[in-house]
């Protein structure tokens, strides 16, 4: 089933976003296997991450290797905890903003 999770760890900024981002990018398979959207937003030092992900088994072998790079960079993982939704239905089209 597919699940919705929402992370919305405190003091994020667009400038620490990028650095995991180029990290996960490099180390990481990215796109990961299950990911359906992955959407970051806010405002700098609030931002927030919203992903939809084909089901809760992929979702949690991403965390696997994505954990230890948040960790690293200083992400407080440890903080409010991500929420998780199960989907009732899916719709996308295929649109990204990744360079």
């Amino acid at each position: 089933m597919p699940i919705l999770i929402r992370y919305a760890p405190p003091g994020l900024t667009a400038a620490l976003y990028d650095q995991v981002s180029e990290k996960v990018q490099a180390t990481l398979e990215w796109p990961p296997d299950g990911l359906i959207a992955h959407v970051a937003f806010g405002p700098d030092a609030q931002m927030r991450v919203s992903e939809v992900w084909e089901s809760k088994e992929k979702l949690e072998a991403f965390q696997e290797g994505l954990m230890p790079l948040l960790q690293e960079a200083g992400v407080d993982v440890e903080g409010e905890q991500p929420e998780t939704f199960d989907i009732h239905s899916v719709e996308a089209k295929q649109y990204s903003t990744a360079s």
